[in-house]
């Protein structure tokens, strides 16, 4: 919810990919602190295995949050 409140005070540029775009710089934080950190701390025996499945994970994650998000906002601008 945080994360969606913040979307409208965030300016990557209009059009239809604004979504996209927040989510993407969202999304490489949070493959920062959740695969590369894991991947420091714990012992993996198939490291890029991992790395690769949690990326995939991640992707269509925060592309269907992009897509979602940049929509329902887009809807909105074009109410008010």
């Amino acid at each position: 919810m945080i994360l969606s409140a913040l979307f409208p005070h965030v300016n990557l540029g209009g059009g239809a990919t604004h979504g996209l775009r927040y989510a993407a710089v969202l999304g490489a934080f949070f493959w920062t602190s959740h695969v590369l950190a894991f991947l420091a701390k714990q012992a993996v025996a198939q490291a890029g295995t991992f790395a690769v499945m949690e990326t995939g994970y991640l992707v269509l994650q925060f592309g269907i949050y992009g897509l979602i998000i940049g929509r329902v906002f887009k809807e909105r601008r074009l109410a008010h």
